[in-house]
């Protein structure tokens, strides 16, 4: 983050399994951070909080000049990596939503109910879903082939959708 914070005023950030379906909005400027004081947007989970820790990290939209991003991160990584160091499964959600919940009720979040990050059903980056009965990723027996021939099949459907005639799949 620290050369980022000086190119850059926002970082997207998105889960492997995450795919931006829309060119056509610029999601670095469809929401003010700055004029709200925001330092993250994502997809509220649950309640009507608009600042709620309770969000979808996997598509994020980060405010990386905010007075509180490079402390936030250092926080997240932090516990993610403590989590690798007590031979916890690998988990990057909950050691965020333990930072911003320990912010308060002040926590410059905007938890957004709208359908541009939805989970599962974003119309500007489509996330797909995990089956419930694969609760992390974490698992062995956790066969990831049909999600990845999905984010494909999706990938190509965006590229054809917007005249891109060459991608790259990295596995």
């Amino acid at each position: 983050l620290d050369d980022t914070e000086k190119r850059y005023d926002r970082l997207l950030l998105l889960d492997s399994d995450a795919l931006i379906v829309n060119f056509g909005l610029n999601v670095a400027n469809a929401y003010d951070m700055e004029a709200n004081n925001t330092l993250l947007v994502a997809q509220r989970v649950s309640g009507t909080d608009t600042n709620s820790w309770d969000i979808n990290i996997g598509v994020t939209m980060w405010n990386v000049r905010h007075e509180q991003a490079w402390r936030v991160w250092k926080q997240w990584y932090r516990r993610c990596w403590f989590r690798v160091a007590t031979h916890q499964p690998p988990e990057d959600q909950k050691p965020l939503h333990g930072v911003l919940r320990d912010m308060g009720d002040d926590r410059p979040v905007l938890a957004i109910a709208a359908n541009d990050f939805r989970y599962g059903y974003g119309t500007v980056v489509k996330h797909f879903v995990r089956p419930a009965a694969e609760s992390t990723w974490a698992e062995e027996s956790y066969d990831s082939s049909k999600r990845v021939r999905d984010v494909i099949a999706a990938a190509r459907d965006v590229c054809g959708r917007n005249n891109i005639t060459t991608f790259t799949i990295g596995i």
